[in-house]
């Protein structure tokens, strides 16, 4: 009677043991789902994108995301639409593109990330400071005529 009890004893600790081992080999398969699959997905990516934008994390922003050549696509694709073929063959517009395209391209990124930082798309105009220089000036000499007696 003592054989039998341990006997069905010891099948019920060796079922016990089964599932257990089931239910620690289905948390490992899960874990490695998590680490080996879904880490490197563009879904987990992209929410990684959007809760940096959320929380205003401009250094995870781009970490993930490269602007400068986002920006740089954006302005070429914009380009390549807008402008007619004999347009894009014109050795002089090519070269006014090639001058305004580096000041085009950091005031669009300059406002990416002033949106991740403060939430606003505030976009700067990047020749916006010459003018700004300019009405300065301009306004001294206006001052300047005045006092003088010219107008």
């Amino acid at each position: 009677m003592e054989e039998t009890n341990l006997e069905v004893q010891s099948t019920n600790n060796k079922k016990i043991y089964k599932i257990i081992g089931l239910i620690v080999l289905l948390i490992l398969a899960g874990c490695a789902f998590y680490f080996f699959y879904w880490v490197k997905t563009p879904q987990y990516s992209l929410k990684l994108i959007q809760e940096s934008v959320q929380n205003h994390d401009v250094v995870a922003f781009e970490k993930h995301v490269d602007t400068e050549a986002l920006c740089t696509q954006a302005v070429d694709g914009f380009l390549a639409q807008e402008m007619s073929t004999n347009d894009m063959n014109n050795p002089l517009i090519q070269g006014i593109i090639q001058t305004v395209k580096p000041a085009i391209v950091k005031s669009l990124k300059d406002g990416f990330i002033n949106y991740v930082r403060d939430g606003n798309f505030n976009m700067t105009n990047p020749f916006e400071t010459n003018k700004t220089n300019n009405k300065i000036a301009n306004s001294e000499k206006q001052n300047e005529n005045k006092i003088k007696g010219y107008t």
